[in-house]
């Protein structure tokens, strides 16, 4: 079963402090993408993963960002900048919970199933649109 995540939303400081958790997604399948703002080929990334989110809907699949920030406002500063439209945590910020993944380099990914276990582990770009086509039909 995959380890429980749970953070805020990063967001501009007029959004409301959203509480991001694995938890609550339970029913829908999850790509947990840990990334750092220091990290050219997760960055590079982004418009792939961007085609899996945009191709299923918010009740069949969702992404959790846990970012590794290495620069102040560095996580918030990407994720403008590059639209991402799904709800990213910082890993350095008070309350947020992401105990129990192995990640020894950026960036490291996990697809839970909608049941919470763990089915796939480092998918990038195509890989992640074609395991979802043959899970989500």
């Amino acid at each position: 079963m995959a380890p429980q995540i749970q953070g805020v939303r990063i967001g501009n400081q007029n959004d409301l402090k959203e509480l991001v958790s694995l938890e609550q997604m339970k029913g829908k399948y999850v790509y947990i993408d840990i990334w750092s703002t220091s990290c050219g080929p997760c960055i590079a990334d982004f418009p792939e993963i961007m085609r899996s989110y945009d191709k299923f809907t918010r009740d069949q699949f969702e992404i959790i960002g846990v970012v590794d920030e290495r620069t102040a406002n560095g996580a918030a500063n990407l994720v403008t900048k590059h639209q991402l439209k799904w709800p990213n945590i910082k890993t350095n910020t008070a309350g947020t919970i992401i105990k129990g993944y192995d990640v020894i380099s950026y960036p490291t990914s996990y697809l839970v199933d909608k049941e919470g276990k763990i089915i796939a582990q480092n998918l990038r770009g195509m890989e992640l649109l074609n395991k979802l086509n043959t899970l989500i039909k």
